[in-house]
């Protein structure tokens, strides 16, 4: 849990402006879609059985300092004036955010939400310091997200996989999680340090075993229609996290992705068949080193994708073009938190 930790303090968490949620707003109702070619220019896409990525959505991340939203289409994107990791909702309408607040020797976090018209849908006080990314239930009537009682010092207590309702209050905790998503029918599927893939039911109370492997794991993402799951996995056997897909019901396990480094934090992107997968990971503070690279990966590649700085077969580099700079050139995307997709 201490590397969950480690990757998500190096971005900088504040206060979430009215005018910074104003300008997301306008930002995603200014998109035109178009088709583009590997090297970030108007073309023709390539397509398959599993739908092509180009046309869908955006990618989400931050720049640790801001949060960049890229169309997938045209590489297209803009700078929000908020500096920490958002993350949307099912349908996209609403986000979610931590507002970190450092109180003496303590942290006071509280729960952010707001729709993309930049009104602000309300924020919850739970007054205690919050961890990773807080992910809205598929119906918006939960929250789940990591919570510790304390941060600092002594008191230090390890954070504890919550979910809470609308109101703040906590409607469950189950200890021991690595990373969690939610199915689309409300259940949720967890991962833990010693390998495991559980299912679990909204209440939480009820749980299967899925799938054990020798290893740890994380990042674990729910596929739209909920029949396949992505995660990442660190064997004993290899030095580097690698990106896995499976069934949900534990069947056709396979690795998906590999290269010289981390490969983490996959995402699925609609229901293309497509992940937005990180590279260049680091897991702790002191050994990050560089931008992380976003790819675009095919679940349905023959073989381990090997992840390459150009795009492949089965692999795309997500680049931006940055308007507020005024080039006329992409550059390789540097998300410096996961990648979240959204609709069009």
């Amino acid at each position: 849990m201490e590397r969950l930790k480690d990757r998500f303090s190096i971005l900088k968490f504040g206060a979430l402006t009215k005018a910074s949620t104003k300008a997301l707003g306008f930002i995603l109702g200014g998109f035109a879609i178009a088709s583009c070619n590997s090297s970030g220019g108007q073309g023709g896409g390539s397509t398959n059985a599993l739908g092509d990525p180009v046309g869908s959505g955006y990618a989400v991340y931050s720049t640790a300092t801001e949060v960049r939203i890229v169309t997938l289409a045209t590489g297209i994107s803009r700078l929000l004036d908020l500096n920490t990791t958002v993350w949307p909702s099912f349908d996209g309408r609403e986000w979610l955010a931590i507002d970190t607040k450092n109180r003496y020797s303590t942290r006071e976090d509280d729960l952010v939400s707001f729709d993309p018209s930049g009104t602000k849908q309300g924020q919850l006080r739970i007054r205690k310091s919050l961890h990773g990314i807080p992910k809205l239930s598929p119906d918006k009537q939960r929250i789940g997200v990591f919570w510790a009682d304390e941060d600092y010092g002594e008191s230090y207590t390890e954070p504890t996989f919550t979910v809470f309702d609308r109101r703040g209050n906590v409607v469950h905790r189950i200890p021991g999680v690595e990373s969690f998503d939610w199915l689309f029918d409300g259940n949720s599927i967890y991962t833990t340090a010693a390998g495991e893939i559980f299912l679990a039911d909204s209440s939480g109370r009820n749980r299967r075993l899925v799938k054990k492997m020798s290893g740890e794991i994380m990042d674990v993402a729910a596929s739209r229609d909920g029949k396949q799951i992505a995660f990442s996995v660190l064997r004993p056997q290899d030095p580097q996290w690698r990106v896995w897909t499976m069934g949900i019901d534990g069947t056709n396990l396979r690795q998906l992705t590999t290269s010289r480094l981390n490969e983490m934090d996959p995402v699925w992107v609609g229901a293309t068949g497509w992940l937005l997968v990180r590279q260049g990971v680091s897991v702790s503070i002191s050994g990050y080193h560089g931008c992380p690279r976003l790819h675009l990966v095919n679940t349905l590649a023959t073989g381990i994708v090997e992840l390459q700085p150009e795009d492949s077969a089965f692999s795309k580099v997500v680049k931006y073009k940055d308007l507020n700079s005024g080039r006329d050139y992409f550059t390789s995307a540097c998300p410096f938190s996961p990648a979240a997709w959204i609709q069009d």
